[in-house]
């Protein structure tokens, strides 16, 4: 029904909820991108300036989950380019927030990696290495990721074991 529905989106310069015919601002600093709401609807999190956030849905709480320093515990930048987190997602039913990254600079340059924060604790866990991951997608039911390169699909449980490949294929560059 409509009266339970909740959407977080950005104006292109804040973030806001709308739920039961209300707009609610949540942010109030502009550059904001890529918004997801966790299941439960508690928690919104975004992009700036390539690290990762997370707001209450009431708009208290705006706190870092993913520093410019985390990312360089991952790969140290360099005087041409630095680590940005690149796609971010909710595993289901929880507050853990599935990442990956890539490289700042022209165009994109994927890093093929996966993390994992823990958006309650902060707590961070790199599940697979730069060329071992990818882009990815979490199944319905939280339990498996599938991972996609150029050149292979994969499948991995969600703590990063029973990783196995389902299929090679030549590179492709788009």
């Amino acid at each position: 029904s409509l009266s339970s529905l909740r959407v977080v989106y950005s104006d292109g310069k804040n973030v806001w909820l709308w739920q039961n015919n209300l707009e609610t601002p949540l942010t109030t600093i502009e550059g904001y991108s890529d918004l997801r709401l966790s299941d439960d609807g508690k928690l919104v999190a975004f992009k700036r300036d390539g690290l990762l956030w997370v707001i209450n849905s009431d708009g208290t709480d705006e706190r870092l989950l993913v520093s410019t320093e985390n990312l360089e515990t991952i790969e140290p930048a360099t005087s041409d380019s630095r680590l940005l987190v690149f796609q971010f997602d909710w595993v289901p039913d929880t507050h853990d927030l599935l990442f990956n990254t890539s490289f700042s600079g022209y165009g994109v340059s994927h890093r093929d990696d996966l993390h994992n924060v823990n958006a309650d604790t902060l707590e961070r866990k790199s599940l697979r290495n730069a060329g071992e991951g990818g882009v990815f997608l979490i199944s319905p039911n939280g339990k498996q990721v599938a991972l996609v390169t150029p050149h292979e699909i994969s499948l991995m449980d969600l703590d990063g074991t029973n990783y196995r490949s389902l299929l090679k294929y030549s590179q492709i560059d788009t």
